[in-house]
């Protein structure tokens, strides 16, 4: 991780979990569950390197333009999602996800209904069935008001 930049403190806001920095990985003490990369320049392909060289062997996807989250392979918000629903007993075609990042492609994926808000990347957009306005003018509420709506217009399952 890059240090003393403001983006550590942005997800650690935004996760509730202390980020340890690290200049190499030879330095942690345990095996890490994740590892988030930051970039300090707005650099599209900046992450390119690490992307050609790990995706093989870990998951690795974008939480924004200057995040890079790296997990196990397999470990995803698309897998995890299956998990809980499977320990509720249910199906995938009856849960609901919005996205509007990289990071939550998976679980769009893995959702039987696909939603967004207008800020989304265009591969989040392309999965939702609505997309609602930017989150920053509480998009988030008219998806949920829009899931509703849809809900109650249709005869139960």
């Amino acid at each position: 991780m890059v240090n003393n930049n403001n983006l550590a403190e942005y997800e650690t806001d935004i996760t509730g979990e202390k980020l340890r920095e690290s200049g190499t990985i030879e330095v942690l003490p345990a095996q890490p569950f994740k590892i988030m990369c930051a970039q300090t320049e707005l650099d599209p392909t900046g992450f390119d390197t690490l992307r050609q060289r790990f995706s093989l062997i870990c998951e690795i996807t974008a939480s924004n333009s200057r995040l890079l989250e790296i997990t196990p392979k397999g470990v995803s918000k698309g897998t995890a999602a299956a998990h809980l629903a499977a320990s509720l007993n249910l199906d995938a075609s009856r849960c609901a996800a919005v996205g509007d990042g990289e990071s939550d492609l998976s679980l769009l994926r893995w959702a039987g209904m696909a939603l967004s808000v207008a800020n989304a990347i265009p591969e989040v957009k392309a999965l939702a069935k609505f997309t609602g306005p930017s989150a920053e003018e509480g998009g988030l509420a008219d998806v949920f008001d829009w899931l509703i709506a849809e809900k109650t217009s249709r005869p139960p399952i």
